[in-house]
């Protein structure tokens, strides 16, 4: 009875792994991995790209397999599932263009620091109709070669034989991802080479510097004031929000954009840095950092 069982188990998942829905969702995911490849480029990338795009995929079609009888639910499921993948495609797909970068923690804490206005301004600086053309085109056109290729593939007997190889291939991926977090508090970067795993990790991070900052908050309460040292000087730090070096007459633009700074640049009374390394490129965690000493939120200056 206990191998019949494990036999019906195995042809399930055999099953699973043989859906033509599981071929088109696997491109699909495999594409939103390989747009990480800008900017990671080494074996270990290149393995999880296509490991992680299996295991994910098989995680995904599961539910699909088990209400493939409620043809209604069946297909809600798959649709969800379609906008969710494309969803992440189209929102790397426009960073990478704008901006150059993948979404992660940075845009996230860009996102909670960003105000009304600022979302206006940005959809109508870069929500622009021929964006949003190069962009549709550019998804549709991913999900018309998955929809042929997934047709043409679906035919090979043997298919399913490599689509479980790269599922055990992403499970063993994920155990080594869990294991090096727990020990050594890195994940070795695995969670960044899929693209849903790294927003579920930007996510996580996030959570974690809020944590960290509650944390530093509480320290500040038990720091105790004294005016035992004698100086009554006041000490104001003005920060450049959003300043951007690439757009400032200070370090060589074209144009004069900062007038006045450049007045106090040629009376001495500015230092400008040269050679300058920031913790990180957005402005909520950097001042976070900038305000603590020791590891991140657990001394205050």
């Amino acid at each position: 009875m206990f191998h019949n069982n494990i036999i019906k188990v195995l042809n399930w998942l055999r099953d699973i792994v043989s859906m033509r829905i599981f071929i088109y969702l696997y491109i699909l995911n495999l594409v939103a991995n390989c747009l990480s490849i800008l900017y990671f480029q080494n074996l270990l990338a290149y393995v999880s790209f296509v490991m992680l795009a299996a295991i994910i995929t098989f995680v995904e079609v599961i539910p699909i397999k088990l209400f493939s009888q409620l043809k209604w639910l069946k297909n809600v499921i798959v649709g969800i599932l379609v906008i969710l993948i494309n969803g992440l495609i189209v929102v790397d797909i426009f960073l990478i263009k704008e901006f150059n970068l993948l979404f992660g923690e940075d845009v996230i804490n860009i996102i909670a620091d960003t105000n009304p206005t600022e979302v206006s301004n940005f959809a109508s600086t870069y929500l622009s109709f021929s964006n949003i053309l190069v962009i549709t085109s550019i998804v549709i056109l991913i999900n018309l070669v998955a929809f042929f290729v997934s047709k043409f593939v679906v035919n090979f007997k043997r298919i399913w034989i490599v689509n479980s190889i790269l599922c055990v291939g992403g499970v063993f991926l994920c155990c080594i991802s869990v294991y090096s977090q727990k020990v050594f508090g890195s994940g070795l970067g695995i969670p960044q080479y899929a693209s849903i795993t790294r927003y579920v990790h930007a996510g996580y991070l996030l959570n974690k510097r809020y944590a960290h900052v509650e944390n530093l908050q509480n320290i500040c309460k038990d720091v105790v004031s004294t005016t035992s040292i004698n100086d009554d000087r006041i000490i104001i730090l003005v920060i450049g929000e959003s300043f951007s070096k690439a757009h400032s007459s200070l370090y060589g633009y074209k144009l004069s954009t900062n007038p006045l700074l450049g007045k106090l640049k040629e009376n001495g009374e500015l230092i400008c840095f040269e050679n300058v390394i920031t913790p990180y490129n957005a402005t909520h965690s950097t001042m976070q950092a900038l305000f603590s000493v020791g590891e991140f939120g657990s001394s205050p200056l």
